[in-house]
């Protein structure tokens, strides 16, 4: 592990390689990668996951790898701050997937990350990806915003 300073180059890095996670859709990389954070957003407001084991959170990965045809997430624009060992990223993505039985979909995504770095390596704390219509400036649609 790094015993330099953080930086945001660090955070936007580590954020891009989650990211690069979910198109490879293995169960194992995604855990390595996000196991023992807090989920938020999609298309719900609940929590999605508090998996504090890799175990738990592997096996609903498989069962979302399983949900899906096609996946691809793309980062388009990301922005990362540091506070001591602890680092923020946010911004947007768009997620180009088919679920089984369904038409395709190109979704925006705002998403907000909290990672931190350890001395063992890098821990995800907290995300949040909001899956909802923006409009042309990226402000949410409320009559489009779907909660459920």
């Amino acid at each position: 592990m790094s015993t330099e300073p953080l930086t945001p180059a660090d955070v936007e890095a580590r954020v891009r390689a989650e990211f690069e996670s979910m198109n490879t859709r293995d169960p194992e990389k995604i855990a390595d990668l996000y196991s023992g954070g807090v989920g938020f957003g999609y298309r719900t407001r609940d929590a999605r996951h508090g998996h504090k084991t890799k175990e738990a959170y592997r096996d609903v990965l498989r069962w979302w790898v399983d949900q899906f045809e096609r996946y691809t997430a793309t980062v388009n624009q990301i922005e990362a701050a540091v506070d001591g060992d602890v680092g923020l990223a946010w911004g947007f993505c768009t997620e180009e997937l088919t679920m089984r039985g369904r038409e395709p979909e190109t979704i925006s995504i705002r998403f907000t990350q909290v990672i931190k770095r350890e001395p063992s390596g890098w821990r995800t704390l907290l995300f949040q990806r909001d899956a909802q219509p923006f409009d042309g400036e990226g402000r949410y649609i409320p009559s489009a915003v779907h909660h459920g």
